[in-house]
């Protein structure tokens, strides 16, 4: 029994005696008994025997014992990992990027409204109408004043129309008129007897002809101002026609205040008109207030139509 644990332990490499006592054995006999007696050794022998066979499995297989190794390396790096991985979704997560974004539109938006309020003006004031020789003042004609302005630099839409006036009793009706530059006027005669409407203003002189009972005839006002039209046959028939450039109107109040809002600021011409008097202009900057206009009413009472609608 020694013999064959000498045997095997001389074919493991494990013994360090001298093989020669065996020199005797066949030679044969060491690779047939080996395998068998390691077989039956291998069950009866005690543990460090046991652990002895694997230490040549663990050399047989050379490449799975530096899989351990790979193994402690790849714990390390996983005690590693916490501090790398949230370290990488924190700069995609920064809200930096978006905060500085929205606080720049806000900032725009903001800086906007002090914007939109500087384009923005207002001129308010008070009209005082003053009767020259006795002529009487009613409040019909503080609300027949008109008032506009027209910036100095800078051009102004104005929404042209289509108005009418009619010659009725050898008169034009309405006497008085402000419209929008560029609009039409239609003069329809409704008398029973011939009429011939023109004007000789300066820059603005017109002559339509004569014009039968029930026929129309049509005129457009390209130049801004107040105009004087006749009529050729009744020399007493009278319109004043005011051709207003701007958008920027509106008519006194019956206490005689005017508010004229949402103006460019900057200077411009203001210009007060009530057709019993005469067209007065004044050099103004916008904004301004506590304006006080002084009208003069030099002429009698007429039928006017300071604001009138547009027709077809």
């Amino acid at each position: 029994m020694l013999d064959k644990r000498l045997v095997l332990l001389s074919a493991l490499g494990l013994c360090a005696c001298n093989p020669a006592p065996r020199a005797n054995t066949p030679s044969t006999s060491a690779p047939t008994v080996a395998p068998s007696s390691a077989a039956s050794v291998a069950g009866t022998a005690p543990a460090p025997a046991q652990s002895e066979p694997a230490a040549p499995a663990a050399s047989a297989q050379v490449p799975a014992a530096p899989s351990a190794s790979p193994g402690v390396a790849a714990l390390a790096p996983a005690a590693a990992t916490p501090p790398a991985t949230p370290s990488a979704p924190v700069a995609p997560v920064s809200p930096l990027p978006h905060s500085t974004r929205v606080a720049h539109i806000s900032q725009r938006s903001v800086a906007a409204r002090p914007e939109a309020d500087s384009t923005s003006a207002e001129l308010n004031g008070r009209i005082e109408l003053i009767g020259k020789s006795g002529q009487p003042i009613s409040a019909g004609d503080m609300a027949n004043t008109l008032v506009y302005f027209v910036p100095a630099s800078g051009t102004s839409r104005v929404h042209a129309g289509t108005y009418t006036v009619y010659t009725v009793n050898r008169d034009f009706k309405p006497e008085a008129m402000a419209i929008p530059l560029g609009s039409t006027v239609k003069f329809v005669n409704l008398d029973q007897i011939r009429h011939n409407v023109f004007s000789v203003t300066p820059g603005a002189a017109f002559d339509l002809g004569f014009q039968a009972a029930g026929q129309t005839a049509t005129h457009s006002f390209d130049r801004a101002g107040l105009m004087l039209i006749s009529c050729n046959v009744h020399r007493s028939m009278e319109l004043d026609l005011l051709v207003v450039p701007s958008p920027y109107r509106t008519t006194a109040s019956a206490d005689g205040h005017f508010s004229l809002r949402h103006l460019p600021p900057g200077p411009g011409a203001l210009y007060v008109w009530n057709p019993r008097g005469e067209l007065q202009k004044r050099s103004v900057t916008a904004p301004l207030g506590d304006l006080h206009e002084r009208v003069v009413i030099s002429k009698p009472a007429i039928v006017t139509d300071i604001n009138p609608e547009p027709g077809p």
